[in-house]
């Protein structure tokens, strides 16, 4: 049985904190990432179906990175988490983002969308 894989590529950690119980409960592989050509090679060694990023401290360097993986794995999907609504929310849509969450989007929004995606990833790539 082949379980689906969830990227998590961020800097502080309460990403994957709040997603390990989830995907841990619908059998998921969680890969909580923080350097980028970490996050890069494992991308490249099996696609993920769904890719969360959290933009943070280096905005600048965090869309060009975003803009990378939407090329990497297209068929994924990429949630990207701002930190505040605006040009960064804006950009990430443009850079080719699926879902952008800013605040106030709850951390509760987050798990929905991202657990939405995980199943769909699951029926269409026959998951078992």
């Amino acid at each position: 049985m082949r379980s689906p894989q969830l990227v998590v590529y961020e800097t502080e950690g309460w990403v994957a904190d709040l997603l390990q119980g989830t995907a841990d409960a619908w059998k998921w592989v969680l890969r909580e990432l923080r350097q980028p050509e970490a996050c890069l090679a494992a991308l490249r060694d099996g696609g993920p179906a769904v890719v969360v990023l959290e933009l943070g401290r280096d905005l600048g360097n965090d869309l060009a990175f975003l803009e990378r993986l939407t090329r990497l794995c297209p068929a994924a999907p990429l949630v990207a988490v701002v930190p505040t609504a605006g040009d960064a929310a804006g950009l990430a849509w443009d850079l080719g983002a699926a879902y952008v969450l800013a605040p106030p989007q709850s951390r509760d929004a987050l798990l929905a969308v991202v657990v939405g995606l995980m199943e769909t990833a699951r029926e269409s790539l026959s998951y078992a």
